[in-house]
């Protein structure tokens, strides 16, 4: 983000100061925003080793840095609020400053003012690499006197490369960028380098100031005459990116952070009104039409911010006074939350809020000091109009972060912080002695160490964690994982748990029992430990524990659907019928999107209440799509009439569904083919990229017995989709339905070889190879193609290798 002088370098800082940090902000963008605790680890340490190579510098270099020194003190007592949360009070002390805390653990006599201390930890350490980043930023500056070229230089650079990935990423469809970051999302819209167009926005709204007035102001002198054409290209370019981003946030941030400029800037009455008109009126209308249009965008975004912010009015006056501790909002918010439509709130989309309810009015009292000292730091030097122009970027930074949590992103922390110290910082008139400046930065420089070594160990942790997660029985590799999370980090949850779960499986039932209720104990503010532990308790003979354990999980988040959903079984083991089905309810009112991915056991529902219309009663105020898939349960279980109306329903509660590929294959399954052909051939008209409508539109026409149709409709989705494995595997079948296994053979040949490596087309050439009598091919196909490694067909792949096997004679019986 920063490149050194291009001309006139001053002696006394060599160059690869200003190119070391340019590494640690671009390697941490590259990192998708080093938010895994290994990449986080490596900024750490990339940090310390600049910070190393700084305390070499020259005595008369070093002397200059009294603004970054108290930078660095702002930075210190932000952390030192952090830090705060994690000193142990006594329960009178505590039930001033945070009367919640005293409300969860009513047994403890002494606590911390945090609700977890290892969540406040990893919180501060993320601070803290951005305090030293910008210490060292400010330090480079400051021995740059005359450095605004070197800045305006290096801003327009990382516009660049940002706007060249992007554009890069987006026109090659490519799966990962530069081979590093794997992409979840298809390249539409633009997410690089970050994998969330809100993130990327914040750093584009950070220098679109800069680098538009690069391209306008032709009296600057950091670019000669052949380079204002390149100059002005990543000005386009990183408005296109900006607007390309469909981040609404950005826009109003990026509106507002340019109409600023102009109206401080601009010379002439026109371009000063078009400020007046991009700060203030632009976003004055704007919540003027979201408080008037029931947009869909508006109800899912800015109605979910409104009612968490509401929500936080009595999350604030619990924890008033040194607030719930910092990184623990996700833990704290769900006691607090209203709503049901959203499945989790891990963040208060906005950073100003978060803060505020993390480290309560001490942590407010102490931003707003350090926002004041910070501002006359910028004024004690002179700006110039490149670092006027930053400090614009900024002011939209600060507007995106008050409605979003991107400077929770430590990639995006970084280059906001190094921001920061470019304008506050510079040469000062005092001096600090240059042995004190050595030892401060060798302070950093030890402490970034330390944290490389606590990320290394969360690294840990988190695995072990997540391997316990995923194994669903106790064997040997939870059990190892175990051992190392018991030696990094033996006050989680996920521990203790999974051996009360390892005792249960070997029938010690008073011993899983003890563990549970200690785990209970020890985590009262995590409802996950807490829905856990209680499902232990419950099947190790203690029904009422259970239950209570339960309850007390849903004190904790009153929307978790899981915890609901254990309620309603443990409740039917007990004979409570009707109690069992209303939590049922409530668990489906809160079911997240991925329903049928889940297994959501309607079904099993259903069989409690057979009656569906008392379901469609209990969905009224679901989601669509919980109409749809219980249109589905409904009808196999013998209730076609009440099928149709909870798909009827799916529409009236959501008329765009009359469009939804979901819908038609819910006619389909009901019977009515004629209507889902109609509907998928309108999805299809009306959007020919959605790709799942085309392959059920062919599976309809074959339940027609149209097998030509169907076949002409999956080979325009292999044309159009040629990383569709389900139309090239549709295409096969409908061939080899309507001419047999021969004909279908060499198409499944050519299919496989024109595609990427597909296993499961792979497994159906297989299966044709072995019905046309080549079962020796078919053994080879499945080895060459690892099928036997792939767990989504293993399964069915061993299978047929078997079966192969068993009519081959020149395989050897292997």
């Amino acid at each position: 983000m920063i490149a050194p002088q291009h001309k006139g370098t001053s002696e006394d800082v060599p160059p690869e100061l200003g190119w070391a940090l340019v590494a640690v902000a671009g390697l941490s963008l590259l990192l998708a925003g080093a938010v895994r605790p290994w990449q986080l680890a490596l900024v750490h340490l990339l940090v310390a080793g600049v910070a190393f190579y700084a305390t070499r510098l020259p005595d008369r270099v070093l002397e200059r840095g009294r603004d970054a020194v108290r930078l660095g003190a702002i930075g210190s007592l932000l952390a030192a609020v952090m830090a705060l949360g994690l000193v142990v009070v006594p329960r009178q002390v505590a039930s001033v400053l945070a009367p919640g805390l005293v409300t969860a653990r009513p047994e403890a006599d002494w606590l911390p003012l945090t609700l977890a201390p290892e969540r406040t930890v990893d919180e501060l350490a993320l601070l803290l690499l951005a305090v030293a980043f910008a210490v060292l930023v400010g330090l480079w500056r400051a021995a740059h006197p005359s450095a605004e070229e070197a800045i305006e230089r290096g801003l327009v650079l990382f516009a660049g490369v940002v706007v060249v990935l992007a554009f890069v990423h987006a026109w090659t469809g490519a799966s990962s960028v530069l081979g590093l970051i794997p992409v979840q999302t298809p390249p539409h819209p633009f997410f690089a380098p970050l994998v969330n167009p809100n993130h990327l926005g914040v750093l584009l709204v950070l220098v679109l100031p800069t680098v538009i007035g690069a391209a306008w102001d032709r009296r600057s002198g950091s670019f000669r005459r052949w380079e204002r054409l390149p100059v002005t290209t990543v000005a386009l370019g990183t408005v296109a990116l900006t607007l390309a981003l469909t981040s609404v946030g950005a826009w109003l941030a990026a509106i507002v952070a340019l109409g600023t400029w102009l109206l401080a800037s601009a010379r002439g009455v026109g371009l000063r009104l078009g400020g007046v008109f991009a700060a203030f009126l632009i976003p004055l209308f704007v919540g003027l039409v979201g408080a008037v249009v029931p947009a869909h965008w508006y109800r899912s975004s800015v109605t979910t911010r409104l009612e968490i912010w509401g929500d936080l009015t009595g999350m604030a006056a619990e924890h008033w006074g040194s607030g719930v501790g910092g990184g623990t909002f996700a833990l704290a918010f769900p006691a607090y939350r209203t709503a049901a439509d959203y499945e989790s709130v891990h963040h208060a989309h906005s950073d100003l809020f978060e803060w505020g309810v993390e480290t309560g009015m001490v942590g407010g009292l102490v931003a707003v000091l350090a926002a004041v000292g910070m501002w006359r730091m910028a004024r004690h030097h002179p700006r110039g109009p490149v670092l006027r122009r930053l400090g614009f970027g900024l002011l939209g930074v600060a507007l995106l972060a008050s409605y979003e949590f991107a400077l929770q992103i430590p990639a995006v922390l970084l280059c906001v912080a190094g921001a920061v110290a470019l304008l506050v910082t510079g040469p000062s008139a005092r001096v600090v002695p240059a042995r004190r400046m050595r030892q401060f930065v060798w302070i950093l420089a030890l402490g970034q160490l330390a944290l490389v070594g606590w990320q290394v160990r969360r690294e840990v942790a988190d695995s072990a964690a997540r391997t316990i997660a995923t194994t669903h029985a106790p064997g040997p590799v939870p059990d190892r994982a175990a051992r190392r999370l018991g030696l990094t980090a033996p006050w989680r949850a996920e521990g203790p748990t999974y051996r009360a779960y390892e005792a249960l499986s070997q029938g010690d039932r008073e011993g899983a029992a003890a563990i549970a209720t200690a785990v209970v104990r020890r985590h009262p503010h995590d409802g996950t430990a807490l829905r856990r532990s209680a499902v232990v308790l419950a099947r190790a003979g203690h029904p009422e524990a259970g239950e209570s354990g339960l309850r007390r999980a849903l004190e904790r988040d009153p929307n978790d659907y899981r915890t609901w959903a254990e309620l309603s079984r443990l409740l039917r083991r007990q004979g409570h019928q009707g109690e069992s089905v209303e939590a049922w309810g409530q668990a489906l009112r809160r079911w997240p999107y991925q329903y049928s991915r889940n297994a959501v056991p309607l079904r099993e529902a259903y069989r409690m209440d057979p009656s569906g219309l008392w379901w469609l009663h209990v969905l009224k105020e679901a989601p669509a799509y919980q109409s749809l898939y219980l249109a589905r349960v409904l009808q196999e279980e013998g209730e076609p009439e009440v099928a149709k109306l909870a798909l009827e329903q799916a529409v009236f509660l959501q008329p765009g569904y009359a469009f939804s590929v979901h819908r038609a294959i819910t006619l389909r399954r009901l019977g009515q083919p004629e209507r889902a052909e109609a509907a998928l051939r309108a999805i299809v008209a009306r959007d020919p990229e959605v790709s799942s409508a085309h392959v059920e539109l062919a599976k309809v026409l074959l339940e027609q017995d149209r097998p030509e149709e169907a076949i002409a409709v999956y080979r325009a989705a292999v044309e159009r989709f040629p990383a569709l494995a389900t139309a090239r595997i549709g295409l096969i079948r409908a061939t080899e339905r309507q001419s047999g296994p021969d004909a279908a053979l060499p198409l499944a040949e050519g299919l496989l070889l024109t595609g990427e490596h597909m296993p499961a087309v792979a497994l159906e050439l297989a299966r044709l190879q072995g019905a046309t009598g080549h079962p020796e091919r078919c053994v080879r196909t499945v080895d060459q193609g690892d099928l036997l490694e792939v767990g989504a067909i293993r399964e069915r792949a061993a299978r047929l290798r078997s079966e192969c096997l068993e009519q081959c004679t020149v395989c050897g019986g292997e």
